[in-house]
C-alpha cells in the first residue's frame, strides 16, 4: 500500500509514476511529453524509441488523476 506522500508525488509527477511502472530510462523527450499539458501532441521518433510506452502511461495517469464528467 502506498503512502499518502507517494500518492501524491504520482499524482502531480508523471514521470515518477512512469518510473515506479517500469520505465526507469526514461529519455528527455519522453520525460517531456509525459510532463506536457497539451491536448494533442505529435512525436517523431524512430522505430522502438518508446513511443507507445509513453503514451500508454501517460494515458493511464490522466485516467487516474483527472476528474472524470
Amino acid at each position: 500500500m502506498l503512502g499518502l506522500k507517494q500518492d501524491m508525488r504520482f499524482a502531480l509527477d508523471p514521470v515518477s509514476f512512469a518510473e515506479e511502472a517500469g520505465l526507469a530510462h526514461l529519455d528527455p523527450w519522453q520525460k517531456d511529453l509525459l510532463r506536457s499539458t497539451s491536448r494533442r501532441v505529435i512525436i517523431n521518433a524512430s522505430r522502438q524509441s518508446g513511443k507507445s510506452s509513453v503514451a500508454a502511461v501517460r494515458a493511464l495517469h490522466s485516467a487516474l488523476t483527472c476528474p472524470g464528467p
